[in-house]
């Protein structure tokens, strides 16, 4: 879920136990299987459950989040530094680990950003020869 990352560190822990609590073990037998999909109702309901609470927190965090913000703005105070960033864009991306890092990368960013942190990127394009020529030296 997207809104995991607006959750504070105990929430994310107390959802990351409860699923924990899902986890059965069985005979690998005709009636552990059929254990396992008796269960397997029950794990769903759960599941949803959980979904539920976690985008109910994180909307609620939102809009705590939302109303300091207003309310700091209606005082007259400004609004909290961004944490500044730089992001080095390579000009050419040639292989797999490339993009998946340049992804991580961002997908980082995004969860920061969702979670209400502010951030300033400074994006750099770096060079397709400096790029080339650091991959040749290694």
């Amino acid at each position: 879920l997207q809104e995991w990352h607006e959750l504070a560190g105990d929430e994310r822990e107390w959802a990351a136990d409860e699923l924990r609590k899902l986890a059965k073990t069985v005979d690998p037998s005709l009636d552990g299987l059929k254990e396992i999909l008796t269960h397997d109702y029950t794990v769903n309901e759960q599941i949803r459950g959980l979904e539920y609470t976690v985008r109910t927190k994180a909307a609620a965090h939102r809009k705590a989040r939302q109303t300091a913000a207003e309310a700091a703005a209606k005082a007259g105070e400004p609004p909290p530094l961004a944490e500044e960033k730089s992001l080095i864009l390579p000009a050419v991306i040639e292989s797999e680990p490339q993009l998946e890092s340049l992804v991580k990368t961002l997908t980082e960013f995004l969860h920061t950003f969702r979670a209400g942190q502010r951030l300033r990127i400074t994006c750099q394009l770096q060079h397709h020869d400096a790029a080339h020529s650091s991959k040749a030296g290694n």
